[in-house]
This record gives C-alpha cells, structure tokens and sequence, in this order.
C-alpha cells in the first residue's frame, strides 16, 4: 500500500471519532447486556402498520393508559443483533428526534421479543413528498440531521438512512428516525459488514466493498434522500441490483472521479463491472430541474447537496456542518414568523370560541322564528283556503299589481334593510298605497291569508318574478310541503 493510500485509510471522521473509546466498554459491549423483560400484558395490538427484512410493525395500546403505542415483533434473528438495538436505542433515549423505546416484552411461551415505542401519526412519504414546499424540506432535512448528529455524538451509526425510517407528523411538524436495527457502535480502523443500508441509498463505499467507513455513510443516504425530495425524484438513484446501483450513480457523479476514488483507497472493482459501467462525463445537478421542482431548487441546494453526495466518504459534509449550512439560514426567520401566526391563530381561535356562542343563539332564535312561521302555516288551513280563491281573483288585476308594486321599488328595498321580521311587517302596514280598494276588503277580511302574502312580497323574490309579464300566476309560493286543504 503506497502512503497515500494508508494514509487514507487511516482517515477518521472529523467529529466524535473517539467516543466510544472514552466510554466505559458497558456503554457499546451489546453482547454483555442483560435484558429487563417488561410485561407483555400491558400492550395489546390493534392493527398491522408495516413489515421488514428483521420485524412485523403493529400500532397498540398500553392499558394501563390507553395510549397509543407501536408494536415491534421481531423476526427470528441472532440474539446479539436484538441485544445490539436494544442497547443502542437504551443509549440514545431522550435524544433529539430519536424514537423513544418504551419498553421491551417477550412471549413467554414462544419467547417472541417485542420492541415497543412512542407512537407517530406518520403519512407516507410517497404522500406527503410530493406537497411538502421548499421550506418544509429544508426544515425537515435539518430535523434528521439533529438526530443523526445527535446519534453520531453519542458513537452509533445509523446505517439504514431512508424515507421509511423518517417518521413525520405533518400537522404538528413532529419527526422520528425510526428503525436502528442496523445501527451500529462505531470504532475507529474497525471493518463493518457492507451489507448494510437499502440499496437505493447504499453509499459508494459499500458497493466497493470498502469495510472501513464511518458516519459519513448516513450523510450519503440523506443526500440521496434531499435529492429526492426536492428534485422530485424518488428514488434518485434507481439502481435494479447492487451493482447497477453503483452504474446509476456513475452516470452522474461520473467514472473519472470514481476512479480517482478507487486509486485513493487501492480499492478493485468486482469483475462484473467491466461489462456494465462503461464511461460517463460528471452531469451537472441543474440538469435535473424541471418545470415541475423549479420552484424548490436554489444555489444553496446545489452547493449542499454536492458536498453531500460524494464518492469519498472522508470529504462529504456532516450533519454538524451540515447544519450550519446557508440552505437552512431562511428557516431562522421563517420560524419566527411561523410562531408569529401561530399566536395569532390562537387568538383568532379564542375569539371564534367567544364569539361561537353568541352566533348558535342568534341562529337558533332564527331558526325558532322560521319553525314557528311555518307552523302557523301549516295550521292556518281556512286562511291558505281563503287566500287562493283570491288569488284567482288578483289574477284579473296582475297588471295594475305589477304596475304598484314597481312603484314600490324603493319601500321594498327599504324593507330589506330592517333587522327584525317584525319591523318589516310594521313598515309593510304603514304603506297604504301599496294594496287599494277591493284588496283593501279582501285583506280586512281574509286576514291571515293576506298577512302570507305580504310576508311572500317582502321575503320571496321568486313571488315578485312570478308576476312579471309572460309568466302563469300561480300559488306555488305559498303552498305548503304537506298542504291539509288539498286534493290527493
């Protein structure tokens, strides 16, 4: 090995390289944990929510409580990787958008282990990907990286960075990186098992088969995660097996500069690349921006998605960094303003439950006034049976009706301006004008049947229609839904 490669090899991340060797050997030795078995009777399953390579995912209830849980069964697997989730989730609770455990049961007869955690209204990402905006994104990518930097500080290395290992609660902007089973104690110079990550969001270093990597692998698969949400492209690199995973990703970063990663850790390719990978020049990020993700790239993107999706682990960005990066410096005043509203939201929310109250009386003395107008109808049987045989009479004089009641204009629209039904009726009456001579008679003596037509003049502008020339007069307006003077 020349000295630029061991040199190379002998690179350590930037951040928490040491961690674990300060800590006392408890802190990552799993295979020594002794298990505190919870009672499996204080959970009961409810629904199926997901499966995996390693479990079956349940949404529950803890009894005691009632609240809502998440059920994790685990498949037969060796008892040391159960032993190293377990320890590596004990580790991380409480930290930063870290799924919290809340605790571990086994069947008794079967002696089935099940894993129970805090309980997240996630929507699915291929749901909720494509309506996120450019600022829920840029939100949303620095919640990850606050647990990913938070899981890195601590020693452990997720390994398994992917959209259905995010949980998200959109409506309370709450997020969860879920699933540590994979996850691991990292060392420095140590060899890790390549076999790791989904293969959409497999690092080069693990299709290289280079067993030294660190926690710049979970940055890789964020960014291929930040690519595919934004350039909305989801998988971004969609290779159909592990090794045309890595031709995928070639035809963007490009051959030369794999190569060039290749000669840096003396790494060879597997033989099986000589027929698929060929040549490809590095294609530009902006090459990907359409008419239809324009609107979430920025230059800022460009240049943190570049130091994110690197072929050489030990040059990509970490979440520390990454954080400080210029792509989240609008979420500090976006925040602010969110809050802003948000206050002001719960002011308008306080007043609505004020003022709410004060509407559902008035609407239900409106409501108590058109019930109690349509009983009287309903009940007043000899004025309806009064009024149409007048209205055949008015028929012969709907001219002249016409004529007064376009006289009337005003005083009509006067009407529509007062508060009360009853003013109405106190303004209608004042209006002598309004109905002369023989309907003078016929109001004084078929009262109740006249006091329906004029509440029809000022109220139905259906009624006033029907009189306009051309169109049959007709008692349509004031026959009642279920009317006890007419025929079957």
């Amino acid at each position: 090995m020349t000295e630029l490669t061991a040199n190379a090899a002998q690179a350590l991340p930037r951040y928490y390289a040491d961690v674990n060797e300060k800590r006392p050997k408890e802190y990552w030795d799993y295979e020594a944990l002794t298990v505190n078995w919870g009672n499996q009777d204080n959970y009961e399953v409810i629904r199926k929510i997901g499966r995996g390579k390693y479990s079956e995912v349940f949404e529950g209830i803890r009894v005691p409580t009632g609240e809502k849980c998440v059920i994790k069964i685990l498949k037969p697997v060796k008892k040391k990787k159960i032993k190293r989730e377990i320890k590596i989730l004990q580790n991380l609770c409480g930290g930063t958008n870290v799924v919290e455990l809340y605790d571990v049961v086994r069947d008794p007869n079967s002696k089935t282990p099940s894993l129970v955690f805090e309980y997240v209204d996630n929507t699915d990402f291929k749901t909720l990907y494509p309506t996120l905006t450019d600022m829920d994104i840029r939100y949303y990518m620095r919640e990850i990286l606050k647990a990913l930097d938070f899981c890195h500080s601590q020693g452990i290395i997720h390994r398994d960075v992917k959209p259905h290992n995010i949980m998200i609660d959109h409506a309370h902007r709450k997020l969860r990186l879920i699933d540590w089973g994979l996850a691991e104690f990292y060392h420095p110079h140590r060899e890790y098992n390549v076999r790791v990550a989904s293969r959409y969001y497999k690092g080069p270093e693990l299709l290289v088969d280079l067993q030294t990597y660190d926690y710049s692998l979970d940055m890789w698969s964020l960014g291929c995660m930040l690519a595919g949400m934004t350039f909305r492209r989801e998988p971004f690199f969609h290779g159909h097996d592990n090794y045309d995973q890595l031709v995928k990703i070639a035809r963007v970063l490009g051959t030369d500069e794999l190569f060039e990663y290749l000669d840096k850790y003396d790494l060879d390719l597997d033989p099986n690349f000589d027929d698929i990978l060929g040549r490809h020049p590095r294609k530009p990020w902006q090459k990907f921006i359409t008419a239809e993700n324009q609107h979430l790239v920025s230059n800022e993107f460009i240049d943190l998605l570049d130091k994110m999706l690197r072929y050489d682990h030990a040059t990509r960005i970490l979440p520390k960094e990454a954080m400080l990066h210029p792509y989240f410096k609008p979420l500090e005043n976006y925040h602010v303003v969110r809050k802003a509203l948000l206050r002001k939201s719960a002011s308008l929310g306080t007043l609505m439950k004020k003022t709410g109250g004060e509407c559902a009386n008035i609407t239900g003395s409106l409501e108590g006034q058109l019930q109690q107008l349509r009983s009287e109808i309903r009940t007043d049987e000899a004025g309806l049976k009064d009024m149409r045989r007048h209205l055949a009479h008015l028929q012969k004089h709907r001219a002249k009706l016409q004529q007064e009641i376009d006289r009337c204009e005003s005083f009509v629209a006067s009407m529509s301006s007062e508060a009360s039904l009853g003013g109405v009726m106190k303004k209608f009456d004042s209006m002598e004008s309004f109905l002369e001579g023989e309907y003078h008679a016929a109001r004084d003596k078929h009262r109740k049947g006249i006091e329906l037509l004029k509440r029809e003049f000022g109220y139905h502008p259906a009624y006033r229609k029907g009189l306009r020339p051309g169109r049959e007069f007709t008692a349509t307006y004031f026959t009642p839904k279920r009317d006890p003077m007419s025929k079957a």
